[in-house]
């Protein structure tokens, strides 16, 4: 790939304040979550501006990691392929209740990549991503806070087609803000309520063949009220709220939701009663747990609700060459995607301290979910479809200290759609088999060493145009950290075995590539 993911362990960290470190178990139990896999394109994928790393993507805690450590880095790196990483970001405790976070970061690449229908032929691959972020904190107490987070990201890239118009462009230039207040959990006696409203924009500044004017504006809302019953049981209800706008004639749309439910737990199971109830339908809102012992959880889940806003941001988080695809010659309709069934159940343990199994499997049913029809050397035309997934997780996770990091994230998926649009049951760009493994090691002192793996199939059709072919992706990182300074240098490599496989469903990835730089703290 030409991008990585930039994940670097340095010894010299931005320390996070852990809040109730006392409160800490240190005898194994398990976590409701094992396991965080990796999103499918995770090298220029874009993400929501506002979680865009206030805290460094690398910040592990070491041996020499103490509170009075400043709380200020920068890195830099390049490599084959036009790699480019810049980032620096700092963090302020103004005083004991008023913190404050910036971050700002470039990446990017400009390479030779084989086009999707013809590997004798490329093309120039250009993709650049600015950021910058700020939070602010404010502590109302031990136990509640004010967040405050805006940020930009400007996207610059180009696009495999080799046609261009007046609706046919070769070049891009997304621009992505948001900002966001959050109210977190407050309590006036038996009574606890949170709150938070944002606005997020996007634009897409030069046209598709397929896209209207790219403007959209997303106004969001939410709200919850819990009452204790007591120490085992509370009556909790959500309000949720979006609008999502566009302009020149593409149709928006505003949905709204509660969620109300009961919680109860007596110590070894914990039960949760509710519904989602919203303008696009009614769907369960349920949950068990069954504490088999201090190791060993089996729980499941009955859930369903609006999941995922099909915005022009969530688009390009998945695949940033997309085009719309009209229901008609009139109008382009945005829906959001509407769960009405995601339902699984499974098993955690923890058979020793720091080592987590999470085994589940389970159904989901969905309408208007996003997807992607095969059209190569061209833009990536998206549409909405019902659909279902039948899956099966393996997940592990072990740590010992700060010196060994094992993550073993195993799926297995059955895709299918309902769609008059193209006439197709086939999900061709989604993987069945998804194995996303990575190890890191402290080897002495400051010298660390990683690996990664990544494989996925997809369903292989000859009728279509063009077939997703399986990605294959090794990398490796290795890293030191001098002991009299807050200095690391590191090189990083990826998709080492130089392997054919698409970065983004008809986008090739380039070869092999190495990456290498320098991070400080100060």
């Amino acid at each position: 790939m030409a991008q990585m993911d930039n994940v670097i362990d340095v010894e010299h960290v931005y320390k996070p304040e852990i809040k109730d470190a006392n409160k800490i178990s240190i005898q194994p139990e398990v976590n409701a979550t094992t396991v965080q896999r990796s999103p499918v394109d995770y090298a220029i994928t874009s993400v929501p501006v506002k979680n865009y790393a206030i805290t460094p993507i690398w910040a592990v805690k070491g041996d020499n990691a103490y509170e009075s450590e400043p709380r200020r880095f920068i890195t830099l790196g390049g490599g084959t392929e036009g790699n480019i990483l810049a980032r620096g970001a700092a963090g302020f405790e103004l005083n004991e209740k008023n913190l404050f976070n910036i971050d700002l970061g470039l990446r990017g690449h400009n390479a030779s990549v084989e086009r999707s229908t013809d590997s004798s032929m490329k093309w120039d691959s250009r993709f650049y991503s600015t950021t910058a972020t700020a939070g602010y904190e404010y502590k109302i107490n031990s136990a509640s806070s004010l967040l405050i987070d805006a940020g930009v990201e400007s996207q610059v890239f180009n696009y495999q087609t080799t046609e261009t118009s007046e609706f046919n462009t070769d070049k891009q230039h997304n621009t992505l803000a948001s900002f966001s207040a959050r109210l977190t959990p407050i309590q006036f006696g038996k009574f606890s309520a949170s709150a938070g409203a944002g606005y997020e924009f996007f634009n897409q500044k030069y046209r598709t063949s397929l896209s209207k004017n790219c403007n959209e504006g997303i106004i969001t809302a939410n709200a919850a009220l819990a009452y204790s019953l007591g120490n085992a049981s509370e009556i909790k209800i959500g309000f949720g709220f979006a609008n999502v706008s566009y302009s020149n004639g593409i149709d928006g749309y505003s949905n709204f939701s509660l969620r109300p439910h009961y919680l109860w737990h007596d110590g070894n199971i914990k039960i949760k009663a509710g519904l989602y109830v919203g303008n696009l339908g009614i769907a369960p809102d349920l949950g068990f747990t069954y504490r088999l012992s201090p190791k060993a959880d089996l729980y499941a889940d009955v859930t369903g609700g609006e999941t995922t806003s099909n915005t022009f941001r969530n688009i390009t988080a998945a695949n940033p060459y997309w085009a719309l695809m009209p229901n008609d010659a009139a109008a382009v309709e945005m829906k959001a995607q509407f769960d009405q069934l995601s339902a699984r159940a499974g098993i955690r343990f923890a058979p020793v301290k720091s080592m987590e199994f999470d085994i589940n499997a389970g159904y989901e049913i969905s309408k208007d979910r996003m997807e992607f029809a095969p059209a190569p050397d061209s833009y990536a035309p998206v549409f909405f479809a019902d659909g279902n997934r039948l899956f099966v997780n393996a997940d592990v996770a072990y740590t010992y200290k700060d010196r060994l990091s094992l993550r073993l994230a195993n799926q297995f998926n059955i895709w299918s759609i309902d769609d008059k649009q193209i006439d197709t049951e086939d999900v061709l760009w989604r993987p069945i088999l998804d194995l996303d493994w990575s190890a890191s090691v402290r080897i002495v002192g400051g010298l660390r060493a990683g690996a990664d793996f990544r494989l996925q199939t997809f369903k292989d059709k000859k009728e279509y145009d063009y077939t997703r072919p399986a990605t294959v992706n090794l990398g490796a990182t290795l890293s030191y950290t001098l002991n009299r300074l807050p200095l690391t240098v590191y090189v990083k490599g990826s998709n080492l075995l130089n392997q054919d496989y698409d970065k983004y469903f008809g986008y090739k990835a380039p070869g092999m590539n190495i990456l290498a730089g320098a991070a400080i703290t100060f």
